[in-house]
């Protein structure tokens, strides 16, 4: 990707923060997260 177009992602990105998909953004980084944390508890099982 080109500088120009990370910064234009980059600033589609905070625009989306603003708006109204903010909420949706969230849980579906909480998804992610919870994700993340069951794979490390089960990696750290074995």
């Amino acid at each position: 990707m080109r500088s120009g177009q990370v910064e234009k992602k980059a600033r589609e990105a905070a625009k989306a923060l603003d708006g109204d998909e903010r909420r949706e953004l969230e849980k579906a980084e909480a998804i992610g997260k919870s994700h993340i944390a069951e794979e490390d508890r089960l990696l750290k099982k074995h």
